[in-house]
C-alpha cells in the first residue's frame, strides 16, 4: 500500500460513522438500488447486499414484479418494491388503468416514475443501474427520477445500463457533483466516444478520466482497471490496493453498493451526528473519499475470494468478504471499542489447537476474548472456525485487523503448537505509520515470515529441508521446556526472550 493510498484512507476513515448508543435505525445510511429486470436478478442484489453488508442501516431494491419474487427469495434483509415496469409488460392485466389506457411510453414512464419519487425522501443514496437492462420503458423511468434525486440533491451512482443513458442525455448529470459513475473499461471507452472526449496517446493513465470528469463539468467518475482512478475533473485519486485475478461478472455490483454506503456516511458526517473534529472535511470532498472507500472496499473483498476460490470466483464470493474486508482497511474499533490497542510493543500469540498455549479458560469468542486480553500489546490470536471461517485477529494501535488463512499465518500457529524457537523479521516502514505514528518506537513492530520459522526449524533440530516440518519436534520441545521464544534479528543483533504462559515476548525488542 502506498503512502498516498495511505493517506486517502486515513482521511475516509473520519467519515465512517462510530457505533453509538444514541442512534436510531436510518441514521447511518438508507440506501435504495434501481434496477432489476426479468433476465437480470443477480446485479441489483450484489449491490444492496454489499451496501448493507458495509454498514448501511437499510437497503432497498426498486425492480419489476418479474424481479421482485426472485430478489426477494435471496434475502429476507433487503426490502424489495416492485415498482419498475420494462415494455412488453406495460399493459398486462394487472397494471393499472391508466397505464393500459395510454400507448404513450412516455407517459407510462411518468406514472411509474411518481411512484418511485414518493420514496425518495426517505432515502439518502440511490445506485441505478444494476439489471437494469435496454429496455426503453426502464430507461424513460430512470431518467425522470435522475431528474427527481438531483432536484432534491440525492446523491447518485450510476453504472451498468444507466451509463448509456448519460450517452444520450448526459444533461442529466452534467454539473452535478452529488453523481458518480463507476464506468468498466468498455463503458467508460463509450462513454469518452459518446461525449467526445479525447486525449493525447502520451497523456498520464490519468488524463482519461480527468477529461471526462471535466466534460461532464464536476461529476466524480471511477475508471475501473487495474488501478481504479477516481477524478472529479479538479482533483484525481488512485486506488492501488491489490484485487484478484478473477474478472466474473458483478464484482462491480459491490463496488456501488460500497460506495453508496460511504455516501451515506457522508450524509450523516455533514449532518453532524457525532463529533467530527475542529477540521472537517467539505462534503465535495467527501464524494471523492467515498468513491475511494468504496474502491478499497471492493477490491480487498476481489484479494480475499480469489485468494480462498481461484479461478471458481463469483460475484456472490465478493459479498461474502464484504465485513472482513472492512476490518482489514480501516479496522474495528468502533464495533468492539474495548479491544482498541494503545500501545504497540509485544506480539502475543496463541495457537486454539495448542494445550501448551491456551489459557486455563480457553478462548471461545470476541468477547471472551476482551475479557482476557484487556493490556497494550500487539495480539494474534486464530478464532474458533465454527464462528469466524478459521479467520485471525491481529490487534494493534488503530484497531483490529482480520486475514484468512494463509502460509505465514500457519507456519506461526504450526511452530507455536509445536514448542519451536521463532525468528522473527522487523519491518518497519509499512508499520509506523499503520501505529498511528510516524514517531513510534519503530523497535517495536515485528513480523514474521515463514522462510524465518524454517530456517529456524532446521537450525534447532539439525534436519534437512526436506523434512520440515515433517520431522519430529520432541527434542526441541526437551530443550525448551520453558516455552518457545523469539528471536530477533535486525542485522547483527541478536536477542532472545522467554515465552511467559500463552504469550511470546515478554518485553520490547530493541534495536
Amino acid at each position: 500500500m502506498s503512502s498516498a493510498t495511505k493517506e486517502v484512507l486515513s482521511k475516509v476513515r473520519r467519515m465512517i460513522p462510530p457505533m453509538l448508543d444514541k442512534f436510531h435505525k436510518g441514521q447511518l445510511g438508507r440506501v435504495a438500488v434501481i434496477g432489476g429486470s426479468e433476465n437480470y436478478t443477480g446485479a441489483p442484489y450484489f449491490s444492496a447486499m454489499a451496501s448493507a453488508r458495509l454498514g448501511s442501516d437499510l437497503s432497498h431494491v426498486i425492480c419489476t414484479p418479474a424481479a421482485a419474487t426472485v430478489i426477494k427469495s435471496y434475502s429476507p434483509n433487503l426490502m424489495v418494491h416492485p415498482l419498475m415496469r420494462q415494455s412488453e409488460n406495460a399493459k398486462k392485466e394487472h397494471e393499472p388503468a391508466a397505464w393500459k389506457a395510454s400507448k404513450d411510453p412516455e407517459s407510462n414512464a411518468d406514472h411509474i416514475a411518481a411512484q418511485i419519487k414518493d420514496l425518495l425522501p426517505r432515502l439518502h443514496v440511490l445506485v441505478i443501474g444494476p439489471g437494469l437492462g435496454r429496455d426503453p420503458l426502464m430507461h424513460a423511468t430512470v431518467a425522470r427520477v435522475i431528474r427527481a434525486a438531483r432536484e432534491q440533491e440525492l446523491p447518485i451512482v450510476l453504472d451498468a445500463d444507466a451509463l448509456a443513458i448519460v450517452h444520450t442525455q448526459p444533461e442529466l448529470v452534467s454539473g452535478y457533483d452529488g453523481a458518480v459513475l463507476t464506468p468498466n473499461v468498455v463503458e467508460f471507452g463509450k462513454l469518452c466516444d459518446a461525449l467526445k472526449v479525447k486525449v493525447d496517446d502520451n497523456a498520464p493513465e490519468t488524463a482519461r478520466v480527468e477529461a471526462l470528469a471535466k466534460t461532464l463539468k464536476g461529476v466524480t467518475v471511477v475508471q475501473k482497471g487495474a488501478k481504479d482512478y477516481i477524478s472529479n475533473g479538479e482533483t484525481t485519486l488512485t486506488v492501488d490496493l491489490e484485487g484478484g485475478k478473477k474478472r466474473s461478472g458483478g464484482q462491480g455490483d459491490t463496488l456501488t453498493g460500497s460506495i453508496a454506503t460511504f455516501l451515506g456516511w457522508r450524509r450523516a458526517y455533514l449532518d453532524r451526528l457525532w463529533d467530527v473534529g475542529k477540521d472537517p472535511i467539505g462534503e465535495h470532498e467527501l464524494v471523492g473519499l467515498a468513491a475511494f472507500g468504496g474502491s478499497a472496499i471492493t477490491r480487498e473483498c476481489s484479494r480475499l475470494a480469489f485468494s480462498k476460490k481461484g479461478r471458481s470466483l463469483q460475484a456472490s464470493d465478493l459479498t461474502d468478504e464484504v465485513h472482513i474486508s472492512f476490518l482489514n482497511i480501516f479496522g474495528e474499533d468502533d464495533e468492539m471499542n474495548q479491544l482498541r490497542i494503545h500501545d504497540v510493543g509485544y506480539l502475543i500469540a496463541f495457537a486454539n489447537l495448542a494445550p501448551g498455549l491456551r489459557p486455563k479458560e480457553g478462548v471461545t469468542g470476541v468477547k471472551d476474548l476482551t475479557s482476557k486480553y484487556k493490556q497494550g500489546c500487539e495480539l494474534v490470536v486464530r478464532l474458533p472456525s465454527t464462528q469466524y471461517n478459521g479467520h485471525s485477529l491481529l490487534v494493534t494501535r488503530r484497531g483490529l485487523r482480520w486475514f484468512p488463512q494463509d502460509p505465514e499465518v500457519d507456519a506461526i500457529f504450526w511452530a507455536l503448537e509445536n514448542k519451536l524457537p521463532i525468528q522473527v523479521n522487523k519491518r518497519i516502514s509499512d508499520h509506523s505509520r499503520e501505529a498511528g505514528s510516524d514517531t513510534v518506537d519503530k523497535s517495536r513492530i515485528i513480523w514474521v515470515k515463514p522462510a524465518h520459522l524454517e530456517e529456524a526449524y532446521r537450525r534447532e533440530n539439525s534436519t534437512s529441508k526436506e523434512d520440515w516440518p515433517n520431522s519430529q519436534p520432541q527434542k526441541i520441545i526437551d530443550e525448551h521446556q520453558d516455552g518457545p521464544h523469539i528471536v530477533a534479528n535486525e542485522r547483527h543483533d541478536t536477542a532472545t526472550y522467554e515465552a511467559k504462559e500463552c504469550y511470546i515476548g515478554s518485553r520490547m525488542i530493541s534495536e
